[in-house]
């Protein structure tokens, strides 16, 4: 905890809180899971006369008790405090719903609650079936009652992390999106050439919310790069007699994409080197 208060970082600070939270939240979920199939079993037995031998019984009532109740503590404490940061609006919920150790927690839950649900069912489904082919079980109603029980609790923590997981993942699409909308983009191209119509494919493709616009370069105009966030330019550009269109480019704040020209002189080279390489 020292360490992870002077973490200056918050958004490291709080990747690194998330990572004891989850852990405790599991610890707590899975108490939680066993101590209520325990008493829950218990009360069963006693509501279908099953033989029970008192002292032990009692005593095992006992300790299920007392993990359900740390259980319930731990997941109530921690789940809750993760599970705000998951619905916060911005970029901290962004990265709290992005989290690994988010993804890992609720993947972690849901398949052990789809394996305890297909595991319950097919005892259940077992001990029907040996009571319709004859063989001699007194205990079928407690088995029935039993194996239901676990269905029920597995599959109630089943669909409440399926919901979690589903509200991420609608939560996570309405803030890209939100993003893309405020993320203009503006290409120096002709929209009927086959370099624009490849650039409006591509968007449509992959970036259907962005914002995209053209202008072609004869026409464009200080105004018209004041709110763009990206400037997409043909490299061809650079060749040109207006000296104007490359002095806007030049004077332009933010990222610009230059597309290599067909049928260049120029040789463009995609190669990824190390600084050190380079100045080698």
């Amino acid at each position: 905890m020292g360490d992870i208060s002077t973490e200056i970082n918050t958004i490291k600070q709080a990747a690194m809180h998330r990572i004891y939270r989850y852990i405790l939240a599991g610890l707590g979920l899975a108490g939680l899971i066993f101590g209520t199939a325990g008493v829950t079993g218990f009360i069963i037995d006693l509501l279908t006369n099953t033989d029970l031998i008192w002292q032990d019984k009692y005593q095992v009532l006992a300790q299920n008790l007392a993990v359900l109740l740390v259980g319930l503590v731990l997941w109530l404490v921690y789940w809750q405090k993760v599970n705000r940061e998951s619905v916060l609006t911005g970029e901290a919920g962004d990265h709290a719903r992005r989290s690994l150790s988010r993804k890992i927690y609720l993947y972690l839950a849901i398949f052990a609650c789809v394996i305890g649900t297909m595991a319950s069912t097919g005892f259940l489904i077992y001990s029907l079936l040996q009571s319709l082919f004859g063989s001699p079980d007194y205990n079928l109603l407690n088995d029935v009652l039993q194996y239901s029980r676990l269905i029920l609790l597995f599959a109630a923590f089943l669909a409440y992390h399926l919901i979690c997981l589903k509200r991420d993942n609608r939560t996570l699409t309405r803030y890209l999106v939100e993003k893309q909308a405020a993320f203009p983009v503006i290409a120096l191209l002709d929209p009927e050439s086959a370099m624009g119509k490849g650039i409006q494919r591509a968007f449509q493709r992959f970036a259907d919310g962005i914002p995209l616009r053209f202008v072609l370069p004869n026409e464009i105009l200080v105004d018209n790069l004041k709110d763009a966030a990206t400037l997409i330019i043909d490299g061809s550009i650079f060749e040109a007699d207006d000296t104007s269109i490359i002095r806007l480019i030049k004077e332009y704040q933010g990222k610009v994409i230059v597309l290599p020209p067909a049928n260049g002189r120029y040789i463009w080279l995609n190669l990824l080197q190390k600084e050190t390489d380079i100045q080698k």
